[in-house]
Formats: C-alpha cells, structure tokens, sequence
C-alpha cells in the first residue's frame, strides 16, 4: 500500500513510499499565488498523486498522513489565512485523487522519531529533519537547505508506515 506524508504549508512537500518503505517519489506542493494569498494548486497535486499510483502498482487506497497545522497567535492575518487555506486545498485535492486521509500533530510524529527538540533553533530543527530524512532515503532529493519541507514528509511517510503500515513481525519458533 502506498504511505503518503505531507508537510503542509507553502514550503511543504510530499513524499510517497511504497509497501516496503522504499521511496517512490518526493516533491515540493504545487503552490498557487492570488495577490497576498497563497494556496496549494489542486490539479498539479491530484497528478502527482496519480503518478506515484502509476509507479507503485498497488491497487490498494493509499493512505495520507497531513501534518494538522493551526493559526498561532503571533502570526498575522495574512499568514493564518494562508495555513488555512494550505491546508484545505490540500485536503480537498487529497480527497479528489481517492486518498484516504489522517491528520497527525508534529508533536506526535516528531515525539516518535525523536526530533522533539523544544531548545534548538527553527534552523537547527530543519537541519535535524533533513540529517535523519538522507539517512533513511539516501535516494531522495535532498540536497537543498530548502528541502526541509521534503525531509518532513518524508519522515511523516516513514512514521506512518512503521506506525501503521508495516507488516507485523512474525513469531518463528523451532
């Protein structure tokens, strides 16, 4: 079964592995821009999620993991409206494209693969997330500072799948 991560917002991402845990794809979301606003372009998106279907093959409905994000009290207007409406486009082209989807808190996720780093600066954070993001899927493209947004998809996939996706383990006794 396709296990897809994605980091919402307007340097988000998102990343597809596949029943193995192996990479099928990563990219950045498709933003579309109106003035101030800035929202995650549906078609481009429903396409990329049709692609890593193609390449896959599971005939399975893939499951999407979607960082919830909220409006924060010190961002402004623009900036809430802009969450806000990232995270809805996403999840309507999601569910477009036949996705089942789930909304997981950073905190969850990040707690489990142990990247809750309440001191460290937002700079030390991203960094962090693509360190253990190339350790797991040295294949991906990774090779940007930007590419935080990847690195965290990947990693919600990879949470995801060892969370809920992953064959049990069997017991073998002789």
């Amino acid at each position: 079964m396709l296990t897809i991560g994605v980091d919402v917002g307007i340097t988000g991402a998102i990343a597809f592995i596949d029943g193995c845990a192996q990479l099928v794809s990563v990219a950045d979301l498709p933003i579309c821009v109106h003035g101030k606003s800035k929202w995650v372009d549906p078609l481009p998106l429903i396409a990329l999620v049709r692609e890593a279907k193609l390449k896959d093959g599971d005939m399975q409905m893939p499951r999407a993991f979607v960082e919830a994000t909220h409006a924060m009290p010190k961002l402004g207007t623009v900036a809430a409206n802009s969450k806000g409406m990232t995270l809805g486009s996403t999840l309507a082209a999601l569910q477009i494209a036949g996705v089942s989807i789930e909304l997981v808190t950073p905190q969850k996720w990040k707690a489990a693969l142990g990247l809750l780093m309440p001191k460290a600066s937002d700079k030390e954070k991203k960094a962090t997330s693509l360190t253990r993001a190339r350790m797991l899927f040295p294949s991906a493209d990774l090779d940007r500072v930007k590419d935080h947004g990847r690195a965290e998809a990947l990693l919600i996939a990879h949470w995801a799948y060892r969370s809920f996706a992953a064959p049990a383990a069997r017991v073998v006794r002789e």
